[in-house]
């Protein structure tokens, strides 16, 4: 019989795991890593409490209970940020409290004035060919902006791409 997956969150500080014993049975083990791995009983760390997690560390959890099959690993993905151009600014918005959005912009074609090239997409967890985003963004016309989010503790979001 498998055991149900079970809950985890974060608040980008802490990340905490819970049994599912609604559906299941009690008295689970719960095993965790942080690097983004599947959790193995026979290495990895037992989770009792609250986990700190630090930028680019991946909260992963499965239960486990003698004579069941251990549960699929739980993690959570942040929310795929929203871009709305308007006025000549993009406003970025993630419905993942507390994740931090990083954005790229293409530049202009040095080549042809006016006329902007794809940017390459960001780079998580540094600020290396990426921008923190804390307000509107001004956005040229035919310009593209890539947006992602990230949360410690959580898989980082989908890509997000808008073209003015």
């Amino acid at each position: 019989v498998p055991i149900p997956v079970p809950t985890i969150s974060s608040d980008g500080t802490t990340a905490t795991a819970t049994a599912n014993t609604t559906y299941g049975p009690a008295d689970q083990t719960l095993y965790y890593t942080l690097d983004g791995t599947t959790p193995d009983p026979a290495t990895s760390a037992t989770y009792t409490t609250g986990v700190a997690v630090a930028s680019g560390q991946v909260f992963k959890v499965v239960a486990t209970k003698d004579d069941y099959t251990q549960s699929v690993p739980a993690f959570n993905t942040v929310a795929t940020p929203e871009v709305t151009i308007a006025g000549g600014n993009a406003t970025i918005t993630c419905a993942t409290p507390g994740a931090t959005i990083r954005y790229v912009l293409g530049a202009e074609d040095g080549e042809n004035p006016g006329q902007y090239l794809e940017p390459a997409a960001p780079t998580a967890w540094t600020t290396t060919g990426s921008t923190t985003y804390s307000a509107p963004v001004p956005i040229a016309e035919g310009q593209t902006i890539k947006v992602i989010a990230d949360l410690p503790g959580y898989e980082p979001s989908h890509l997000a791409s808008k073209t003015r």
